[in-house]
C-alpha cells in the first residue's frame, strides 16, 4: 500500500487547545504508540493504541492533578529504555517544567515532578524538548528562560539492569546416606522466567523452561569442594529481554540417587514429568491474552507464575514423581522449586537474595542432604 490512511486518535476525548501541538513516542516492549497533547481544559491527555490488541485508541489525562499546562505552549516526550518509563513534560502555569512519568510494568498510574525546581522560569510562549543519552544514561529537557538563555535540567537514570541472573550451587552436605557408604547424587535443573510466558499462535499463553546439563557426583569432594572459590552455574537468565514487572525466576531442582539405572535416562525422564506441570502451572496462572501480540510477554503475571510454580512443591510433584519412580532403579527425589521474585528492577542489585548463601533441605529415602546455592547477577 502507497498511501497513507487516515484515523483520529482523539476521537471522543478532551478537544485539543488552539496554538499548541502535539508529541508522540512509542514503547517497545508493549508495542504500543502514544500522543499527548495540551486539551481545552488544558490538562495533559494522552492517545494511545496497542499495536495487535483491541483495534481502537485509549485515553487518559497524565496531568491530572498537577499543575495546568501555561496557556501557548507544548509538550515533549522521551522513554527511558532502561528502567522502562515514559515521560511527558509540559510548562506549567507556574512557569516550571513539569513530568509526567509512568513506569510500564509497575504501578497503573502516571507520577509527577518537577525538574526545574529552583531554576530560571520559563520565558512565555515558549515550549521544552527533551532527549535521552544511552551511553550515559541520562534523560534531558532544554527550555528557554526569562533570561532569554537555553536552560537544561538532565537526570542520571539509574543503574541499567545487569545482562544475566544465574542460579548457582555453592556446596552439598551429605548428613546421611539411602545406604551403606557414600551416596552417588546427581543434580539438574528446570528453570523459568516469568518473562518467557509469552503469547502463543493459538493465542494462549506459550511457557519457555529451560533445563540445565547435570552435575555430579556431588557428594566427591572433587566436584562440590571447587564450588567454595568458584560456584557452579545450574541455571542462567537473561535479563535484558523483553519483559513486565513484577518478575519471577524459578529454579526446580532434580536430585537423584545413583543406583543401577543410567543417569542422562533418569534426568530425561524426570525432566519429562516435571517440565509439562511447570508449563501447565504458569499458564494457568498468566491467564487469558485474547487479542494480544503473537510472540508478545504478558503483562502482569510474574508474581503469580512464581507463585504457581513454587506452590507445586506440594501433591502434584509428589504424584508426578509416584508415577515414575517405579519403572527406574535410581532414587529419585522430590522436585524442589525455588522462587526469586523481583518487584522494581531498579532494586534488583539490592534484593535480599542477590549474593545470599542460602540453604535448601533434602530428606527422602533415609537421606539427608543440605544444598547450599545463591543467585547471582552478571553485568
Amino acid at each position: 500500500m502507497d498511501s497513507w490512511i487516515l484515523g483520529t486518535p482523539g476521537e471522543g476525548a478532551v478537544p485539543m487547545l488552539p496554538g499548541t501541538s502535539p508529541t508522540s513516542w512509542y514503547t517497545t516492549p508493549e508495542n504500543v504508540q502514544h500522543i499527548a497533547y495540551v486539551g481545552t481544559d488544558h490538562k495533559i491527555h494522552e492517545c494511545f493504541y496497542r499495536i495487535g490488541g483491541e483495534n481502537r485508541w485509549f485515553h487518559t489525562v497524565p496531568s491530572e492533578g498537577g499543575v495546568p499546562v501555561l496557556p501557548g505552549t507544548s509538550p515533549t516526550s522521551w522513554y527511558t529504555t532502561p528502567e522502562n518509563v515514559q515521560h511527558i513534560a509540559y510548562v506549567g502555569t507556574d512557569h516550571k517544567i513539569h513530568e509526567c512519568f509512568y513506569r510500564i510494568g509497575g504501578e497503573n498510574r502516571w507520577f509527577q515532578g518537577t525538574p526545574s525546581e529552583g531554576g530560571v522560569p520559563v520565558l512565555d510562549g515558549t515550549s521544552p524538548t527533551s532527549w535521552y543519552t544511552t551511553p550515559e544514561n541520562v534523560q534531558h529537557i532544554a527550555y528557554v528562560g526569562t533570561d532569554h538563555k537555553i536552560h537544561e535540567s538532565f537526570y542520571f537514570v539509574q543503574t541499567p539492569l545487569p545482562a544475566r541472573l544465574q542460579f548457582r550451587l555453592r556446596y552439598f552436605r551429605e548428613i546421611d546416606s539411602t545406604e551403606e557408604g557414600s551416596d552417588e547424587v546427581w543434580i539438574s535443573g528446570v528453570g523459568l522466567d516469568s518473562a518467557a510466558v509469552t503469547v502463543g499462535p493459538d493465542h494462549r499463553p506459550a511457557v519457555a523452561p529451560i533445563t540445565s546439563r547435570y552435575v555430579g557426583d556431588v557428594s566427591d569432594d572433587r566436584v562440590r569442594n571447587g564450588w567454595r572459590d568458584a560456584p557452579h552455574v545450574l541455571l542462567d537468565f537473561e535479563l535484558n529481554r523483553p519483559s513486565y514487572w513484577p518478575r519471577s525466576f524459578t529454579t526446580s531442582l532434580l536430585v537423584i540417587e545413583e543406583d543401577a539405572d543410567g543417569v542422562a535416562e533418569t534426568f530425561a525422564k524426570l525432566e519429562a514429568a516435571v517440565g509439562p506441570e511447570i508449563k501447565k502451572a504458569a499458564s494457568t496462572a498468566a491467564g487469558g491474552v485474547a487479542g494480544a501480540v503473537v510472540g508478545s510477554v504478558i503483562p502482569g503475571i510474574g508474581t503469580a507464575v512464581g507463585a504457581a510454580v513454587g506452590a507445586l512443591a506440594g501433591t502434584l510433584f509428589d504424584e508426578v514423581i509416584d508415577k515414575i519412580k517405579t519403572t527406574l532403579k535410581n532414587d529419585v527425589f522430590k522436585p524442589i522449586p525455588l522462587v526469586m521474585t523481583v518487584t522494581d528492577p531498579g532494586n534488583i542489585r539490592q534484593h535480599p537474595d542477590i549474593g545470599v548463601v542460602r540453604t535448601v533441605t533434602v530428606k527422602e529415602y533415609g537421606a539427608h542432604y543440605e544444598i547450599d546455592y545463591d543467585w547471582h547477577l552478571v553485568d
